[in-house]
């Protein structure tokens, strides 16, 4: 027995450097398994680039190494990754999240299209960088996301974007009111691909309230345009009744039994890009404001 126990713990001994070696001293392997928190001492003994000695590295190059390593891991962490469905009717979101300053950011006093729903953003930044002579608002439930979508915009260095934190049926009002002091025109508004909150006890979830077509009715110029896209039908149709519902607007298509064929904004949301490849079908519908 004595004799047993004696060979396993010299296997053992023997076999452990080869082990330290090739598994746990290399920071790659760590990173794959997410463990950040021994990556600077995995780095000070092993380098995976070139298999030298970390210690033979001068204070500058390990720090470089490190750095490396630790770029590497962060990017391959989706950061864009987001709760997707919230309760807009919760108590939390019942509070005004906007400032009285909210539209300085704006560079200029421009016409603004408002996004209603914008995630992260992708839609109101390509519209921002093909429209030089357009202030685009976007307007996001969740926290998280508008702070990405903000630093998204801050790398592409755009002065005619913003994105705003607020519950739209509870900060609407003051939002468009706060463009009408600017002297500047609702030019266009879009609600593209909202949360559908299919079950029916949570269809008063929805963004598209009467209330929220009256308020648009009042403050959107004279012929402004509303687009709307979804790709749940009854979604589509839905919002697009509550429209139909106001006679202060027009439905573009006349007959409820039509549907627009094509993008009226010729930028397609990263919603509408994913459904479109996997060959599913897009509901669209566009409202003028009567004279």
């Amino acid at each position: 027995m004595k004799t047993l126990s004696l060979f396993l713990t010299l296997t053992f001994l023997l076999s452990l450097p080869m082990f330290l070696s090739s598994y746990i001293l290399r920071p790659s392997t760590y990173l794959r398994r997410g463990n950040i928190q021994t990556l600077t001492l995995t780095m000070s003994l092993h380098d995976t680039r070139n298999e030298e000695t970390f210690e033979s590295y001068s204070g500058n190059e390990r720090e470089e190494v490190v750095d490396e390593v630790v770029k590497k891991k962060k990017k391959s962490v989706n950061t864009a990754r987001f709760r997707q469905h919230v309760n807009p009717l919760s108590s939390r979101y019942q509070i005004s999240q906007i400032h009285p300053n909210f539209l300085s950011p704006f560079a200029s006093p421009l016409p603004y299209h408002l996004d209603i729903g914008c995630a992260k953003g992708t839609f109101v930044l390509e519209m921002a960088e093909k429209n030089e002579a357009v202030n685009y608002l976007g307007l996001e439930i969740r926290k998280p996301v508008v702070e990405y979508a903000l630093d998204r915009r801050n790398r592409r260095n755009l002065s005619n974007c913003h994105f705003l934190e607020c519950n739209v049926n509870v900060d609407l009002l003051k939002i468009l009111k706060g463009i009408k002091k600017t002297s500047s025109a609702l030019r266009t508004v879009t609600i593209l691909f909202p949360d559908p909150h299919f079950k029916e006890k949570h269809k008063k979830r929805r963004v598209v309230l009467p209330q929220l077509v009256e308020e648009l009715a009042e403050y959107l110029e004279e012929e402004g345009i509303v687009y709307l896209a979804s790709d749940v039908k009854n979604v589509l149709d839905d919002m697009r009744a509550t429209f139909r519902d106001n006679n202060k607007f027009e439905d573009m298509t006349g007959n409820i039994q039509e549907y627009l064929e094509v993008n009226l904004m010729g930028v397609p949301t990263e919603r509408e890009r994913s459904v479109l490849k996997d060959g599913g079908g897009v509901w669209r519908a566009g409202f003028r404001l009567r004279k």
